[in-house]
C-alpha cells in the first residue's frame, strides 16, 4: 500500500508540472494571438463609406491609381519618424513587451527545469520515473496485504 501511495504521488508531481507548462503555452500563444489582433486591426483599411451613386465610383476609381512606390504590406498602417524609423503605436510595444518578460522569466525557468530533469515537462525522461523514489521497507515481504 505504502509502495503505491508513493507511486500515486509523484505522478501527481509528474503531472502537476506538466499542466503548469501547457498553462505556460497557453498563455504564451493568448499573448501572441492578442498582438496578431492589433497588428491586423491597424493594417486593416481605412476605406471611405461607398458613394451613393455607381456613376460617381467609376468616375472615382479611374482616379484612385497609386502614384509612386508602395509601402511593405507588413509595414501598413504604421507611420514613419522624422528620422526613418516605424512608429509603434503604444498598446502593440506593450504586448510586445508582455511577450517578451512572459517567455524570458518564466520560460527560461522552466526550460532550465527541463535541462536539469529531462522528460518533467516535454518528452520522455530517459529513466524510470520511480528510479529515486524513496520507498519504505516491508517488514514482511512474504504477506500479501487483504
Amino acid at each position: 500500500m505504502q509502495i503505491n501511495h508513493a507511486r500515486k504521488a509523484r505522478l501527481l508531481e509528474i503531472a502537476t508540472d506538466r499542466v503548469a507548462y501547457q498553462e505556460y503555452l497557453d498563455n504564451k500563444e493568448s499573448i501572441e494571438r492578442n498582438l496578431c489582433a492589433a497588428f491586423a486591426k491597424l493594417q486593416k483599411p481605412r476605406v471611405p463609406p461607398p458613394p451613393s451613386s455607381h456613376k460617381k465610383k467609376k468616375a472615382q476609381a479611374k482616379n484612385d491609381e497609386p502614384v509612386g512606390p508602395q509601402p511593405h504590406p507588413a509595414v501598413s498602417g504604421l507611420t514613419l519618424t522624422t528620422d526613418g524609423h516605424l512608429h509603434v503605436p503604444q498598446p502593440v510595444k506593450k504586448l510586445v513587451d508582455v511577450r517578451t518578460r512572459w517567455t524570458e522569466v518564466v520560460g527560461r525557468q522552466l526550460e532550465a527545469k527541463e535541462r536539469d530533469a529531462p522528460g518533467t515537462y516535454w518528452g520522455l525522461p530517459p529513466s524510470s520515473v520511480y528510479a529515486a523514489l524513496q520507498l519504505p521497507k516491508d517488514p514482511d515481504p512474504g504477506k500479501r496485504a487483504r
